[in-house]
């Protein structure tokens, strides 16, 4: 008797996320299989994303599920790849978790920063504060 872990959903694309920031997104872990599973590793490569929420080792028996939160900070403006890896006791291992997403600059927040930007304009006319 096997288990067999899927994952639920396979695929993060997290769209537009402010540089500073993070985003998060919970992905179901489940044996799916007629015997236990256990996982035995979580590894996470491209630049941003994390992997949390598992005490490893972690044993599922047939049926059962866990939750894994995948996160994405990026680290600059652009567009950046990875993915979450779950390591298991089983053949088949490592089920992989594809992530995508997008870091944007956030709009200035406050007056002084609107501020700045209008004094940094190279405008033809002269803008002095009120």
């Amino acid at each position: 008797m096997a288990g067999t872990l899927s994952v639920s959903p396979s695929t993060i694309a997290f769209g537009d996320v402010y540089v500073g920031s993070t985003a998060s997104q919970t992905v179901v872990v489940a044996d799916t299989g007629t015997g236990s599973v256990t996982i035995t590793q979580l590894s996470v490569t491209g630049s941003g994303f994390s992997g949390s929420g598992l005490a490893l080792p972690v044993t599922l028996a047939p049926g059962e599920s866990r939750n894994l939160a995948v996160g994405f900070a990026p680290p600059a403006s652009g567009n950046f790849a990875g993915e979450v890896s779950v390591t298991t006791d089983r053949s088949g291992s490592p089920v992989v978790i594809a992530s995508t997403g997008k870091g944007v600059q956030a709009a200035p927040s406050s007056a002084a920063a609107i501020w700045a930007s209008v004094v940094a304009c190279p405008c033809p006319w002269a803008v002095t504060p009120m």
